[in-house]
């Protein structure tokens, strides 16, 4: 992560196996000092002078080696200046609601280390031998998470991060036993919860059903069709023409490029004109009110990229 270093600030620092006291790191990363109304390059700067606290119960300090980039990364450092207008999808006449003007109000302290998602080995563990069993996290283990951005100390972008144990799962083995590399790792947090949380907490799908997938080739797409799969769905899926093949190998039972295919009729004939009993939008929320003609009677749909209109929420 980066070319600093890092330096323990007090060498009384606890080791594996050996119960002290635990100390704060200062290393290098990099940051966003204060707020601001746009995202562009010199919002952030790298610093070696990030400060990182030992973890606290029921957290671990994570030495990173690998970190993912999303576009949260640039739109958490103007949360509090967006209002009704990013809420509504650019939309202000929805039910008469207009953009805020109250102060902005920081939900996060600054400066704090960018990044959301990233992968390393467990430095020290906030607990003791004791509860180690509770957590099944041991300091060595290899592990990817999500970062935690309520702190100015979780982000990615830095050398070490402390995140919350229950955000934090060990790097699996491949198919054919070798381990999944730090970068590989580093990618699949955000991307897994994001299709995890919506097909089973929003659409809670249920085995034998069927499922349209919109933009089933980018990262949230990828795993959930394997997702979908995996649960007994029957997946219906679009994407662009270089991409088909490669949803088809991810699982999907019809693929359609919505480049040249009319993705709705196209799916309407494959499920004898009763529509899919479930809609997974991640390509373009503008879609949806297009999309949602191929949804059965009593059928569910998840939007994900951004806010609905006005007009397609009342649609």
């Amino acid at each position: 992560m980066g070319g600093g270093t890092s330096q323990i600030l007090d060498p009384n620092v606890a080791t594996e196996g050996r119960e002290t006291q635990l100390s704060p790191i200062r290393c290098y990363g990099w940051i966003v000092p204060k707020r601001v109304r746009q995202w562009t390059p010199s919002a952030a700067t790298s610093s070696d002078a990030i400060t990182v606290p030992p973890p606290g119960p029921g957290q671990v300090r994570v030495k990173l080696y690998a970190a993912a980039v999303n576009p949260i990364d640039a739109k958490r450092c103007t949360f509090g200046y967006q209002s009704t207008r990013f809420l509504l999808g650019g939309s202000l006449t929805f039910r008469g609601m207009k953009p805020s003007t109250s102060p902005c109000v920081d939900t996060f302290p600054y400066p704090y280390a960018m990044g959301v998602e990233g992968a390393g080995v467990i430095e020290s563990v906030g607990w003791s031998i004791e509860d180690q069993s509770r957590y099944n996290l041991e300091v060595g283990d290899r592990v990817a998470f999500m970062a935690d951005t309520s702190q100015s100390t979780g982000g990615t972008f830095c050398q070490y991060a402390v995140v919350n144990a229950y955000a934090v799962g060990k790097i699996p083995f491949s198919k054919d036993g070798s381990t999944i590399d730090f970068v590989e790792a580093a990618t699949i947090p955000n991307t897994a919860g994001a299709a995890y949380v919506a097909l089973f907490d929003k659409l809670r799908v249920q085995q034998g059903r069927s499922i349209f997938i919109s933009g089933a080739s980018g990262g949230v797409g990828t795993v959930a069709v394997q997702l979908s799969k995996y649960a007994g769905l029957n997946v219906l899926a679009s994407c662009s023409t270089v991409n088909v093949d490669y949803v088809k190998q991810l699982g999907a039972d019809f693929v359609f490029d919505y480049t040249t295919t009319d993705v709705v009729r196209e799916t309407l004939r494959h499920t004898s004109g009763i529509g899919v009993d479930y809609l997974l939008e991640l390509a373009d929320a503008t879609l949806v009110a297009r999309h949602a003609e191929m949804l059965r009677f009593g059928g569910s749909a998840c939007v994900l990229p951004g806010a609905m209109s006005a007009n397609d929420a009342s649609s």
